[in-house]
């Protein structure tokens, strides 16, 4: 009788713990919490896609995992801006990471409170720039109809055009389908600058920055070359949320981020996109970039 009333005791005790331990693992699949991230391919170059998703991985496992926070990450590689839209819309990706053309294009669906810009060799802006051959008798933009032109095409040129069509547009010289005899877009800067630096083209559209690199490794460039036009700064790319997105892991990321360079695999993760880090900015702050896209919407180009 001891012995069946020990063995009833015991299996009531084991059937307590199962309990409990579903309870608490159900608890723990409750709180835990999915953030899903969006990268849309045209902003990440050659940056491989798998490489992206892992890195993203490991720095969200070690930032939570110091804060004890049940927390992972999705993320997404889009294709195209409306598969953006509508995940956005349908609140099925929390973070983005996009060009501010595209920004513009969803910008009712994004949070304006929370903004991060993209640091890229010490600086979160871009400046664009027209080059001829320094003894072109071409000494503005205008001079430079019916010309070919090769333009860099990347995520920090993502502007360019923009920029250039404005510029057309505002001196009265139309829009660059008109104004140029064709344009060529290339993903390497030396493909953009070498063929007007050996005369096969006419103009190339590049980043000061990159050009400044260029000079750098070979002076001779600067030498016979020259600069015709000079656009104001802008900035390309951002981080940002979904304007639904209400998390308390939103104020933990927005704030973690912003130092991922301080941690070893937040500096992957920079290393891997070729950033220097992130910086908060306001919507003041894209204003001009803002109001460039805007100009731009209205020549129809």
């Amino acid at each position: 009788m001891k012995l069946c009333l020990s063995l009833l005791a015991f299996c009531f005790f084991m059937g307590a713990v199962n309990l409990f331990a579903q309870d608490s693992t159900d608890e723990a699949v409750q709180d835990s919490e999915i953030v899903r991230f969006g990268f849309i391919d045209t902003i990440m170059g050659n940056v491989n896609e798998n490489d992206v998703k892992v890195a993203v991985s490991v720095w969200i496992k070690s930032l939570t995992q110091e804060m004890s926070l049940p927390v992972d990450a999705v993320i997404a590689i889009y294709s195209a801006l409306s598969e953006v839209a509508s995940n956005l819309a349908e609140n099925r990706v929390d973070v983005v990471y996009i060009t501010t053309p595209q920004l513009f294009a969803v910008q009712e669906l994004l949070a304006e409170d929370a903004l991060l810009a993209v640091q890229q060799s010490g600086s979160i802006t871009e400046e664009y720039i027209v080059l001829v051959p320094d003894n072109s008798p071409a000494g503005n933009v205008g001079d430079l109809k019916g010309k070919k032109l090769r333009v860099l095409d990347n995520a920090r040129t993502c502007l360019s055009l923009h920029w250039l069509n404005v510029f057309l547009s505002e001196k009265g010289l139309g829009i660059l389908d008109t104004h140029f005899k064709n344009y060529k877009l290339v993903n390497k800067i030396n493909d953009a600058v070498l063929p007007v630096f050996f005369k096969q083209a006419d103009a190339c559209l590049v980043t000061r920055k990159g050009f400044d690199v260029m000079v750098e490794l070979n002076p001779q460039i600067a030498r016979q070359m020259k600069i015709i036009s000079t656009s104001p700064s802008y900035i390309p790319a951002v981080f940002t949320f979904r304007k639904s997105y209400q998390s308390e892991i939103k104020h933990i990321l927005f704030r973690d981020i912003q130092k991922m360079v301080e941690s070893s695999s937040g500096a992957q993760l920079l290393t891997i996109f070729q950033m220097d880090g992130m910086q908060q900015i306001s919507k003041a702050d894209l204003a001009d970039t803002i109001s460039l896209l805007e100009k731009d919407q209205r020549t129809g180009h």
